[in-house]
């Protein structure tokens, strides 16, 4: 679990709503054990992570969405790219994770596999220039950025057209409880 995300959607307001939750966080889950959270993933499935964030804010979790490793890339693809703002050029290279990224300071629009670079970068390596994007604080502030640009492109004339196809791409990239009508 690289990402946990509460998410509350107002269908009333048009309003969605997130928090993000450090996969580092120390909790005591529902199964009696303590350590971090993205640890619930593994020891009981989204069931137990989701468990485990409703008691932690002490919210019913209705619906759960578990990504698989490509959905970013596939789901940013299938909206023909998004807009994203580094507040700093972000590049580091991760041969091990299969990890390129390299991104100038700036509003930009990136394809899929930026995307993924964009929300995953967290440090540059040892020996070379700061950037203002590292640390866990600013990651989860890119992830939200880029939820909110996800949304944004869907709703895009040229992607309502296209909203079977987009939803069948998102569909095949998530594990999900919730039905094809709702998402």
């Amino acid at each position: 679990a690289d990402t946990i995300m509460l998410l509350g959607v107002d269908l009333k307001k048009k309003t969605l709503g997130a928090i993000s939750i450090p996969r580092d966080t120390r909790v005591t889950a529902p199964d009696g054990k303590t350590g971090k959270i993205n640890a619930t993933l593994v020891r009981g499935n989204i069931e137990l992570t989701a468990a485990t964030v409703s008691e932690m804010f002490d919210v019913p979790i209705d619906y759960t969405v578990a990504l698989k490793a490509d959905a970013v890339k596939e789901i940013v693809n299938a909206v023909g790219g998004v807009w994203v703002e580094p507040i700093d050029d972000m590049k580091y290279n991760d041969s091990w994770g299969q990890l390129d990224i390299d991104l100038k300071k700036g509003r930009q629009r990136v394809n899929g596999e930026q995307a993924v670079g964009y929300v995953r970068f967290r440090e540059v390596k040892k020996g070379t220039k700061h950037s203002k994007e590292e640390g866990d604080f600013r990651r989860t502030a890119r992830q939200q950025e880029l939820i909110r640009a996800l949304f944004a492109e869907a709703m895009q004339p040229r992607n309502l057209d296209r909203a079977d196809t987009i939803i069948d791409v998102g569909f095949q990239q998530i594990e999900t409880n919730l039905t094809r009508p709702q998402l």
